[in-house]
């Protein structure tokens, strides 16, 4: 367990690691970086306050928020063929689960504009790719 611990701690888990070894040791466990994450109900609290005046107060506090990646506009272009080609390549393609003729539509309807098949085309690439490297055990290019 402390080897699964000690990984855990090199790959940013280090606040859990230690959590997981203090209560199995019955040990009260303390670490400065537990008390510098949320302060008064703020995350991320020492690093805000480092760069309060020095970025508007909205920025620094506004709320988590993500973005998205501009896949159909990808798709539309070079890594759109090179994703075809992959998934058309790929040991899915081999046992025959997908619908090939199918997905050459969806690529040409992509690509022609009537249709954003961005988001289902990208998840089929990504479990293409996630088949070969896992299942298969193709070494990715």
């Amino acid at each position: 367990m402390r080897a699964a611990l000690a990984i855990a701690r090199q790959h940013g888990y280090g606040v859990w690691a230690d959590e997981i070894l203090t209560i199995s040791d019955e040990i009260e466990g303390w670490s400065p970086w537990t008390e510098m994450k949320v302060r008064d109900g703020v995350g991320k609290y020492l690093l805000k306050s480092a760069v309060d005046g020095l970025l508007p107060h909205g920025i620094v506090y506004r709320k988590k928020q993500g973005f998205g990646a501009p896949v159909a506009e990808w798709f539309q272009g070079e890594l759109g063929r090179r994703a075809q080609d992959q998934i058309k390549r790929s040991s899915l393609a081999e046992r025959g689960l997908l619908d090939y003729d199918r997905l050459d539509e969806m690529w040409n309807a992509h690509r022609s504009g009537p249709v954003n098949w961005g988001f289902h085309l990208w998840n089929i690439y990504n479990v293409s790719a996630w088949h070969d490297y896992w299942i298969a055990g193709r070494v990715l290019a």
